[in-house]
């Protein structure tokens, strides 16, 4: 083996590990790609939902603060899902004038093919405004659900401190007992005389006679 062929065959080796890691690469970068633009598409459907699912639970438009930052979110989320779906058309059609490019360059040895075409660089311009209208959109719709989050825990809080105070039962008191005004009368024991005081033997005393009738004769008397 000539030394000429010595040094091709490492030079060789490298090409050819060189296209294997290139293929590997453009099969991750098409994944991730692809990932991409599920996440827009996806995430930007729910944070659409869940800004209709919270102004219809939560709170109502008389009652929410800064509408503004819903309205815009909604606008700029809507532009992110239309944004995504139409890179997917503009990337078919780069994808045609790619391979039309690859002809002429390996085929007809055209050099100016080697630059990006018009709809590639488009595609990338559209893949980067999707992920900005994305956040935006994200952002937007967090700071107004904070906003009228904290609005209407205040007002929660507020009618809980508005309402009457259930009052509790009034305890029931006992019964007193009411004196007994109709019973008998106790009768008193008797007080005990001192000694030497006591009359001995003494005869009860007798009670006065009645007075005779007016106008009547004596009974003396009248035999005289």
């Amino acid at each position: 083996m000539s030394d000429t062929q010595q040094e091709q065959d490492p030079l060789a080796e490298n090409k050819k590990l060189l296209a294997e890691t290139r293929a590997d690469l453009l099969k991750r970068q098409l994944s991730n790609a692809e990932n991409y633009d599920k996440a827009i598409l996806s995430l930007s459907t729910v944070f659409l939902g869940l800004s209709f699912a919270f102004l219809k639970d939560f709170v109502t438009t008389d009652q929410a603060e800064w509408l503004g930052l819903l309205y815009g979110s909604w606008v700029v989320l809507t532009a992110a899902v239309l944004t995504t779906i139409l890179s997917f058309r503009v990337s078919q059609r780069a994808i045609d004038e790619q391979l039309k490019r690859a002809e002429d360059y390996y085929l007809h040895g055209k050099q100016d093919t080697l630059s990006k075409s018009l709809a590639a660089r488009f595609t990338d311009w559209l893949n980067d405004a999707s992920g900005i209208l994305f956040v935006l959109g994200v952002s937007l719709t967090t700071a107004f659900v904070l906003i009228n989050i904290e609005r209407s825990t205040n007002m929660s809080n507020e009618r809980k401190g508005n309402q009457v105070p259930l009052k509790e039962g009034a305890p029931i008191p006992n019964l007193q007992v009411a004196p007994l005004e109709n019973r008998g009368a106790p009768i008193p024991n008797l007080q005990q005389i001192p000694q030497g005081q006591v009359p001995q033997g003494q005869p009860p005393a007798q009670s006065t006679p009645p007075a005779p009738p007016s106008g009547g004769t004596q009974s003396g008397h009248s035999k005289k």
